[in-house]
């Protein structure tokens, strides 16, 4: 009896014993499991974190107070950027623009000054030989301030080539010691040959040409010539340099030649008249105390006086008239009074 009871009680304790450890099994198995959950949740939080930095790294906006502004529109401060930026590329493009329409410009203006230049060469080397009988005046310039004296040698022209390429053709114009020398047209009007050479060609230099209601032998007491002071020296372009005193010693005189008769006179005034100067630019077929007057006040307006004496209205003269870095609305002359006519 007592044995039994024993042997019960020891299966008492055994189940007693084992239900307990059931317990504590099952409770070890709860913990796991939570610590499991609880490793799961961290991983999928440290996930999250990873991605909504990578997509901030991606430029997306993530949603928080720090930026909850930013989803009603860009602030003033970003406004003021977005607007200075664009402003700067506008310019940048503007300017570049300009710059580029500005260099095609003077690109192609200085490449016809040179195309008229070359033409101009073309005709001399054309139509004009160096008279082998006239005296070499080659002047050393040993009296001059200046003392650059370009030699002179006159020439002789060929009128009836020059004709047969355009019968506008008058004469030729060649300074003693500067380096003017060009054919002379006359057109029906004083507009056609400012942006037309001799050879009729559109051009920006032009072409020396007689005012058109002047005679085309030379005939009136003041004769006008008109021909542009060009950048690059061309044309009347070195005439400008008679407003110094000291660059008109020993360059005094310049030649016109014709068809019939060639003709040298000699600069008694150079200055700045208006463009619409009546008392400047007139005509007079005849001589008459009005023209006589007229000699008297261009001599006293020249900006220097000049060694020419003794004007008359006997005296025939030219006036070669270009423009000037005074102003449109000027013109600079140099007027010439006729001294010598070798007829041919």
């Amino acid at each position: 009896m007592y044995i039994k009871k024993i042997c019960y009680n020891e299966r008492t304790i055994s189940r007693k014993v084992c239900r307990k450890m059931k317990k504590v099994n099952s409770d070890e198995q709860q913990n796991k499991k939570q610590e499991l959950q609880m490793s799961k949740k961290k991983k999928e939080v440290s996930t999250k974190k990873q991605s909504t930095k990578e997509a901030d790294d991606d430029g997306l906006q993530i949603v928080s107070f720090d930026n909850i502004d930013d989803m009603n529109g860009p602030t003033p401060r970003k406004k003021s950027y977005v607007f200075g930026r664009t402003v700067r590329i506008v310019i940048i493009v503007i300017a570049a623009v300009v710059f580029g329409i500005s260099g095609y410009q003077i690109f192609s203006i200085f490449s016809e000054y040179k195309q008229g230049e070359d033409l101009y060469d073309d005709l001399a080397d054309s139509f004009t030989t160096v008279d082998i009988n006239s005296e070499d005046e080659e002047d050393e310039g040993e009296n001059y301030i200046d003392g650059d004296i370009l030699p002179y040698k006159k020439v002789e022209v060929d009128f009836d080539g020059l004709k047969k390429s355009n019968k506008d053709v008058v004469g030729w114009i060649q300074f003693e010691h500067v380096d003017i020398s060009y054919p002379i047209v006359r057109g029906e009007d004083n507009s056609f040959y400012l942006n037309h050479t001799v050879t009729k060609t559109e051009n920006k230099a032009g072409a020396i040409f007689m005012d058109y209601k002047n005679a085309k032998d030379f005939s009136d007491m003041n004769t006008i010539i008109y021909g542009h002071n060009m950048k690059n020296g061309s044309m009347f372009g070195l005439m400008g340099k008679y407003k110094n005193a000291e660059f008109y010693l020993g360059r005094d005189c310049f030649w016109i030649y014709t068809p019939t008769a060639d003709y040298r006179y000699v600069i008694f005034s150079c200055y700045e008249p208006k463009a619409d100067d009546e008392n400047v630019y007139s005509f007079w077929s005849e001589p008459c105390d009005a023209y006589g007057e007229y000699l008297q006040k261009a001599k006293e307006a020249g900006k220097y006086s000049t060694p020419v004496a003794d004007l008359s209205q006997g005296d025939k003269i030219v006036t070669l008239s270009t423009c000037t870095s005074r102003g449109s609305d000027y013109r600079f002359v140099v007027q010439g009074k006729l001294i010598e006519t070798i007829q041919k």
